[in-house]
């Protein structure tokens, strides 16, 4: 409208005094009032040829922001950065970004960039969801059928947990609005010391665990199994546990044989999905989560999370939470009565 106006004026030779024709020409409807346009059309009369580009450019809009600084090729690069390392927070992946690809004429996006960008792509924050990768889901149903005589009351789950910093630092993970942020299983680490806890976990809270600093080996899950958990075992138990290198040494499944006389059981690879000591292993790491800062000393960080372990025990105040993350259990041991224990 504006460069219109401005051809009538100069190129047209329409002085002022021809307003109305202005008027007619350039506007169809709505047209303004000719006392204002008179005066419009006298401003562009006197405009250099600077100051007339400038109006036909018009003011600067406010409120749109400034111009984009990917291209849809960068922002769709971005996005697969942010689904590959989904629990880095926003600045790190902005540098990550930088670094693998450096945009031309500008010292690389920010995180404001970062942010704004994931916005407009629906991609939010939020707490992660652990799946089970490679798992076979028909060999997990066959697993549950070939335990499911097993009284659920008196179901043994083994598992460890290992300590580190990312489990009480980083609790948010990126993705589509709607869709689960799946991450890989976190670490947990106190003081800068690494924890590793070997525990049996059931529907009644957890039974036993030891804590160990550094990693655990078979060798000491072979002691774990002869000294700590033998003396605990009822003919009732049954045991579960993963198929992970430290669980499937000859010396540990003599143990685990002596132990339970066939009573055990290896679960299916990657279902930890299916593993009430998975949900357990959690409660216990979000309560250490608020409290870690506490710690001044490795043993006050020993101490910690062995309370935290109590706490979520059998005698423990929290330890009924466990029965619900044997569900499964409890209803594929249903359904094997119900079949006529067959």
């Amino acid at each position: 409208m504006r460069q219109h106006l401005a051809h009538c004026v100069h190129n047209l030779n329409l002085a002022g005094a021809d307003v109305q024709a202005i008027s007619n020409i350039v506007f169809t409807v709505d047209k303004p009032n000719l006392v204002y346009l008179r005066q419009v059309v006298n401003a562009i009369t006197t405009m250099g040829q600077a100051e007339l580009v400038t109006y036909i450019l018009g003011p600067l809009r406010r409120g749109g922001g400034n111009d984009r600084k990917l291209s849809d090729p960068e922002v769709h690069e971005l996005l697969a950065l942010r689904r590959l390392r989904n629990q880095l927070r926003l600045g790190s992946l902005a540098t990550v970004f930088n670094q693998r690809f450096p945009i031309p004429m500008l010292d690389g996006i920010s995180e404001r960039t970062v942010s704004r960008t994931l916005s407009r792509a629906n991609v939010s924050q939020k707490k992660p969801t652990l799946i089970a990768i490679g798992a076979d889901p028909m060999a997990q149903l066959a697993w549950l059928d070939r335990i499911s005589h097993a009284d659920p009351l008196f179901i043994l789950d083994l598992d460890e947990k290992s300590a580190s910093r990312d489990n009480l630092r980083n609790q948010l993970a990126w993705s589509h609005v709607g869709a689960p942020a799946p991450v890989q299983q976190p670490r947990i680490e106190i003081l800068g010391f690494s924890f590793s806890i070997i525990s049996i976990y059931t529907a009644l809270g957890f039974l036993v665990w030891r804590i160990y600093q550094g990693s655990i080996t078979s060798l000491e899950v072979e002691d774990f199994l002869r000294d700590d958990l033998g003396p605990l075992v009822d003919p009732r138990h049954f045991l579960v546990l993963d198929n992970a290198s430290n669980h499937s040494t000859l010396r540990v499944r003599m143990a685990l044989e002596e132990t339970f006389q066939g009573r055990w059981d290896y679960c299916e690879p990657y279902s930890y999905n299916i593993k009430p000591c998975e949900k357990g292993l959690s409660m216990v790491t979000t309560w250490l989560r608020e409290r870690s800062d506490r710690c001044t000393t490795l043993q006050e960080a020993i101490d910690l999370i062995d309370e935290g372990f109590r706490v979520h025990s059998v005698a423990g105040e929290r330890g009924s939470r466990a029965y619900n993350h044997f569900s499964q259990f409890i209803e594929n041991h249903a359904a094997y009565l119900e079949d006529g224990g067959v």
